[in-house]
């Protein structure tokens, strides 16, 4: 997605991203990209991780499970809804 932006009084249409020059020595940029078409929200986003929706920084908090072995029981087990599986999760034969 692009946007038009004014610089300095100076009018640019279609910008998808913007470079600056992050010390004087111009060898290194900062890039600015253009934010505003994502739409992530931290429950779409892995804990830990982190994006950036309309130039706003959106922490993650989808919970990971990592491997595991559920044994059978007498009883129902649930995997939890919501949570990212990490590994292999393996039901165990009776």
């Amino acid at each position: 997605m692009s946007q038009n932006i004014t610089i300095n009084g100076n009018n640019y249409a279609n910008v998808k991203q913007i470079k600056a020059p992050k010390t004087d020595s111009l060898s290194e940029f900062a890039v600015f990209p253009d934010t505003s078409d994502a739409n992530a929200s931290a429950d779409k986003i892995l804990k830990s991780f982190s994006g950036y929706v309309n130039g706003i920084k959106v922490v993650g908090n989808i919970e990971s499970i990592e491997a595991q072995e559920i044994t059978p029981t007498t009883t129902e087990q649930t995997i939890p809804a919501k949570k990212y599986l990490n590994g292999a999760q393996t039901v165990n034969r009776l």
